[in-house]
Formats: C-alpha cells, sequence, structure tokens
C-alpha cells in the first residue's frame, strides 16, 4: 500500500543493487505542467494537520526555491492530482511517496503521467529523517534526469563514466556521523586518493541548499528492504550546483565502510 503523510518510520533493509531510478521514454518531454501532491489536512487529530502543514509548507518553498523547468506547477491534494492529470495530458505529477509493500519499504519522490499513473522517474531519499536540504536533492536531481530521460540507456553504469572524473576535480564532503570507531578518517583518507573534507551535517545540508559548486556530498538516502530494526543505507556522490548524481550504491546497515569507498572509485574509474 501507498500512502503520503509526513511521518517517515520505515524501516528499511535488504541490500540492492539497482540504479534508483528509473528512465522510461516520454514522446518528446512535452509536458507543460507539474502538479505537486500535498499532505491531506483534514484529519480528525490536530497533531496530523500541523505535521502535515509544515511538510505542504516545505515542499511549496523548495519548490519556489529549486525548480527551474519550463513548466508551469501546481499543488494538490492527492486525489485532486491524480485525477487532475489524467485529464490533462501535457501534465504529470509529482509525489513524495512512502511505500509499504510486500515487507518492504522505502521512500522516493516519484513522477508519473496519465490516468495509468505511468511511472516516468523516481529518485530515493532518506526514510526515517526528511530535511529542507532532503527536499533540494530530490528537485534538483529528478530534473537533471528529466532533463537527459532518453540520453542514457543505462544509466547505472554510463553515469559514472562520463562525470567521474569530477571527483578529482572537486572537494567530497563526507558527514562525520557517516563515519565510525571501525571507519574513520584515517581509514577514509587511506583509500580515497583525491581532496576531500569531514563535515557536519549542518554543512553538508548548506552545500545543497546553495548548490555550492566547490563541492560534492556523499549524500545518504535508505535503500528499501525487508523490515528490520536497522536501515540499510544508500550512497550517492552528489554534485548540488546541478543534481547529477555521479555514482551510487547500496551499502551496510553500519555506515560508510571500505567497501563503500572502494565501488565509489570503481564505479568512477572508465576502464
Amino acid at each position: 500500500m501507498k500512502f503520503s503523510t509526513t511521518s517517515l518510520f520505515m524501516l528499511l533493509c535488504l541490500l540492492t543493487t539497482a540504479f534508483p531510478f528509473n528512465l522510461h521514454a516520454v514522446e518528446g518531454n512535452d509536458f507543460t505542467e507539474v502538479v505537486f501532491v500535498m499532505d491531506y489536512t483534514g484529519h480528525k487529530k490536530p497533531s496530523k494537520n500541523d505535521l502535515a502543514k509544515r511538510f505542504n509548507s516545505g515542499i511549496k518553498q523548495a519548490v519556489k526555491n529549486y525548480w527551474s523547468l519550463e513548466m508551469n506547477y501546481k499543488f494538490m491534494e492527492k486525489k485532486e492530482a491524480y485525477k487532475y492529470i489524467g485529464a490533462n495530458k501535457t501534465a504529470i505529477v509529482a509525489e513524495i511517496e512512502r511505500t509499504i509493500e510486500s515487507g518492504k519499504s522505502e521512500t522516493t519522490m516519484s513522477f508519473r503521467k496519465g490516468k495509468a499513473l505511468k511511472l516516468l522517474l523516481e529518485v530515493r531519499l532518506p526514510a526515517n529523517a526528511f530535511s529542507e536540504a532532503d527536499f533540494a536533492f530530490a528537485l534538483m536531481h529528478s530534473q537533471f534526469m528529466y532533463r537527459n530521460m532518453n540520453k542514457w540507456k543505462n544509466p547505472s553504469k554510463e553515469l559514472p563514466k562520463e562525470y567521474g572524473h569530477l571527483l578529482k576535480e572537486k572537494t567530497l564532503l563526507v558527514c562525520e556521523a557517516s563515519l565510525s570507531k571501525k571507519f574513520n578518517q584515517s581509514d577514509f583518507a587511506a583509500l580515497y586518493p583525491h581532496k576531500f573534507e569531514v563535515a557536519s551535517r549542518e554543512k553538508i545540508d548548506e552545500a545543497i541548499l546553495s548548490k555550492d559548486e566547490n563541492y560534492l556530498v556523499l549524500y545518504e538516502a535508505s535503500d528499501p528492504g525487508n523490515v528490520s530494526n536497522t536501515t540499510y543505507s544508500y550512497w550517492n556522490t552528489y554534485q548540488p550546483n546541478d543534481g547529477v548524481v555521479i555514482s551510487r550504491h547500496s551499502g551496510g546497515n553500519k555506515g560508510l565502510s571500505k567497501a563503500d569507498v572502494v565501488l565509489i572509485l570503481k564505479r568512477t574509474s572508465k576502464k
């Protein structure tokens, strides 16, 4: 089942290796409108409505700040939004989707079209927290993928090769919370041959929000899986100024590891 509320309490696991967005051919990419789904605000409990209103305010502000496609945009609650795009062939819908199905859970920003709600693309997001920076990441990356909808046959292989050189040119921000006693800053430095900086969550969020062209960000989303007491990471090497995700992969449930750094470097090598 799918639901749109402001609380994100999904527990994620089960490692996967698929690239976390789907690309589908769009005839000419000729959509002229996008409808962003708002949370329902008619709950009996005021506390639920307060959460919904905060979510709605957040997505509206993010769209105002980060949406740059040549499309008009609207904000509607779910039922109204999907009815609208069903009757308007040049409109698509964008929704933050929290999904639990067959023992798996995930959070994505999904773009759909038509009465059949065909999926155009989706961007995977954190499941246990959702900040202003996460809204910005979702909008920036989804727009990049939309603009390049038909460019790559296999994005999971082609994107790292095309943009891997950026690791040598920019400083990678790594969140201090992603490191641990088992894998610390010195361990990261021993493996990663390019410039990097261990930074606070606040600095990483600011780089994303300001679209800082000087940095890359090791952005952590969540990987869907069988429900357990742990959350599995999905590591994104993200460029904030244009929404490019250079590479990404599914990691373990105990933070960043040697295997993650090795895989980032392997995937961004042209060899």
